[in-house]
């Protein structure tokens, strides 16, 4: 994906995965609207960058964690969320384990490698999977409805095309 609109986040993105391939020897999973546009391609500017990893960084290891994202000039802003901002960029980190409540081993994402950087994404099914999930999250709905709507419209569309070709 060539990004345009996100340039600047998908920038941050391979930034601090790289940070973490090097420091942790993790492949984090990109996710959230980010990791959408990058299957089915840039439609707006998304809002921050996601990321999920393994729970012992979040929880054990987030001392540490915490200071190597820091180290970088991320400042912290929610430590509940797990959230950073630099340059008005937001990053979030969010607990791999999630995935099982739909029963998905997350070291089953397909690993994708730029340069020297790797890491790990959700498929568009998955990604579907997932916003229709979050239906049952009345918050969420009430925040973010139009848009995850909006997202899978196009996840099933871009699915739709692909099958065709």
């Amino acid at each position: 994906m060539d990004f345009k609109i996100n340039k600047a986040k998908w920038d941050v993105f391979l930034e601090i995965t790289k940070l973490l391939n090097q420091r942790f020897d993790i492949r984090p999973i990109l996710y959230g609207s980010l990791g959408v546009q990058n299957i089915i391609g840039e439609y707006v500017e998304v809002n921050d960058v996601d990321f999920m990893v393994e729970s012992k960084y979040l929880t054990d290891q987030w001392p540490e964690f915490m200071a190597a994202i820091e180290s970088i000039g991320f400042k912290m802003i929610d430590e509940h969320e797990h959230e950073f901002v630099r340059d008005n960029i937001h990053i979030a980190f969010g607990n791999q384990d999630d995935f099982a409540m739909w029963q998905i081993d997350p070291q089953s994402f397909r690993i994708t490698k730029i340069e020297s950087v790797e890491f790990r994404e959700v498929s568009a099914e998955q990604y579907i999977m997932f916003y229709q999930a979050k239906y049952s999250d009345q918050n969420r709905r009430q925040k973010k409805g139009a848009a995850d709507d909006e997202k899978i419209r196009r996840l099933k569309n871009y699915l739709q095309i692909n099958e065709q070709s």
